[in-house]
């Protein structure tokens, strides 16, 4: 069955540039602000025996009065017990426990292995240290596997990545060097993108995911790549910023154009990262595993990822796998010029998050990750109502401290002072944008396909309509048992579009799926079947047709040419 919810462009529009504007995050709930604290002692052993009178709350530095007081200890359970996806934050209350854990391990640009031997930590991470409920998952380069409990199967991923990413990222930066990587618009070469896909079990793996960019931060980066290359290309003086970037790579245009793309890329995994994990409940960690972290051209855009992570409750842990940024003497190797000064911003987001931040404190970086998991083994989860009710969307400020000396609070710093918004929920807000996102997006995302039959349009004077005849493929899309019966809800939207980039007329419609147990199973092989019929006022050349599956949080998109009907 199709229903046709009333939708606009405009507002697609508006929750994109919402997405991607950290003063535009929407709060849902109440007013009652959440705040998730660890507090460790010297040797990053949680502490535990704390009370709620041992805490003091200042928001924008006015003291709050704590109205919610709860701990949170994690000890293992089977996984059985947990379904087997992690919950969103619409199936949660702000406030509510569980003891379970969500950990989103990001496997940044360069060599992540020597000499801390990174890659080999996350192994024994995943494999030994994670509990055997706890969900997590694995982002490289453009690529992610879903959260699982099946620890094993990120751990097969991770070891992937270990035989073949000094290839991968050695072909990279061959790539952004030269002509090709810097003119002709595209992410990845092709033989690149191979190999990542076959890191990732392949193109079509079950369990994996697609990442497009969704950061304003990530295009301005390659933007400023680009203009460095046009300006030595025609002989010209960079711009002011461009040079500051320049002379911070120790004067090669190379390695210019190398760490601004390691930076954009970096840059985008984390946003990425973060704004997925805005959406869950619960204990929510992210892991950022850099060769020597992110070299940012303005302090803005530490600041930007900072707020953005602690708006989202998602704690920023950061370990650096790369030489010494002042030369270990021994043991490991300097830095290149230009990336020391990332030690600072990797403070700033772990610091301002709640998470903690590693370069070389140990030998090994197994030692790191067994720190972030001790420290995430204990929460006190507190909550106020802030005295100043002017919901303006600024961001305020939090300060968490306890009056026992010696230890170390981990907590957010801060969020967006943003209500609820009661014309669209949790649910609807992802969906919304979700496709937004993936229709302004402009390459083609895989993770559901779609087979264009026909795209035909037929003009009556200055107006018309299209009529596609589309196939999607609902082998990813997640179907739940409601007894004798297998149900679904996809999200299907086409945008007409005219030579100029100009949007003339849209559809888009929620296709409610029932089967039963057999027809699941032929539909699955052969594809669900639709025609759309979109009206349009100016003649188009292209449609943009995008699928979103809410459940397993998977999108298709793809541009399809238009051709006059006869």
């Amino acid at each position: 069955m199709l229903t046709r919810p009333v939708v606009t462009l405009s507002l697609l529009l508006t929750l994109v540039q919402a997405a991607q504007d950290p003063q535009n995050v929407f709060r849902a709930g109440t007013t009652l602000v959440p705040v998730d604290v660890r507090v460790v002692d010297r040797e990053g052993k949680p502490v535990t025996d704390l009370a709620a009178a041992d805490f003091t709350i200042r928001e924008n530095g006015v003291l709050q009065s704590i109205a919610h007081f709860s701990t949170q200890a994690f000890t293992p359970e089977p996984p059985a017990a947990y379904p087997g996806r992690p919950r969103r934050a619409a199936d949660a209350l702000e406030l509510s426990s569980q003891n379970q854990r969500t950990f989103l391990i990001v496997l940044g640009r360069g060599r992540l292995q020597e000499p801390s031997k990174g890659l080999d930590a996350m192994l024994r991470f995943v494999r030994e240290t994670l509990l055997p409920q706890d969900m997590v998952a694995v982002a490289g380069w453009n690529r992610a596997t879903d959260f699982t409990t099946d620890h094993e199967s990120v751990a097969q991923v991770i070891e992937k990545f270990k035989k073949a990413h000094g290839l991968i990222e050695a072909q990279i930066v061959m790539w952004q060097r030269g002509l090709a990587g810097r003119y002709s618009g595209k992410e990845m070469d092709p033989g690149t993108q191979k190999l990542i896909d076959n890191v990732f079990g392949g193109p079509r793996a079950p369990n994996v995911r697609t990442l497009g960019a969704v950061s304003a931060d990530v295009d301005r980066i390659e933007a400023q790549k680009r203009r460095a290359a046009d300006a030595a290309m025609a002989g010209q003086p960079l711009d002011p910023i461009d040079q500051v970037q320049l002379d911070a790579a120790a004067g090669s245009l190379d390695d210019m154009m190398s760490i601004a793309g390691q930076a954009a890329g970096d840059l985008g995994a984390l946003y990425r990262g973060i704004e997925y994990l805005r959406g869950l409940a619960g204990e929510k960690q992210l892991i950022f595993l850099s060769e020597y972290g992110l070299n940012l051209p303005q302090v803005e855009d530490d600041r930007n990822v900072t707020r953005t992570a602690a708006d989202a409750r998602v704690v920023l842990n950061v370990i650096h796998s790369g030489g010494m940024p002042l030369g270990g003497g021994g043991a490991f190797f300097a830095a290149p010029a230009g990336v020391i000064q990332s030690g600072q911003t990797a403070r700033m987001l772990a610091g301002k998050t709640g998470g903690l931040f590693f370069a070389h404190q140990f030998s090994n970086a197994s030692m790191d990750a067994d720190r972030i998991d001790r420290a995430s083994r204990f929460r006190y989860e507190l909550g106020y109502y802030p005295t100043n009710q002017n919901w303006d969307g600024r961001y305020r400020k939090i300060a968490v401290t306890v009056n026992r000396p010696g230890l170390t609070v981990l907590t957010r710093e801060g969020f967006f002072a943003r209500k609820d918004i009661p014309a669209i929920d949790r649910k609807g807000m992802m969906i919304y944008s979700r496709v937004a996102s993936a229709a302004m997006f402009v390459k083609p995302l895989p993770d559901i396909a779609i087979t264009v039959r026909s795209a035909a349009a037929r003009m009556t004077g200055r107006t018309g309509r299209v009529t596609l005849d589309i196939s999607i493929d609902l082998s990813r899309v997640d179907f739940l048992k409601q007894g004798p019966r297998n149900v679904a809800s996809i999200e299907v939207a086409a945008f007409a579009v005219t030579d100029r980039q100009q949007t003339a007329g849209h559809v888009w419609q929620t296709a409610e799926l029932t089967y039963t147990d057999a027809r699941l199973q032929e539909v699955r092989v052969a594809g669900l079947p639709l025609q759309l019929d979109v009206p349009i006022t100016a003649p188009v050349k292209d449609m943009k047709i995008v699928v979103y599956d809410y459940g397993a949080d998977l999108v298709g998109s793809l541009v399809a040419k238009v051709t006059s009907a006869k």
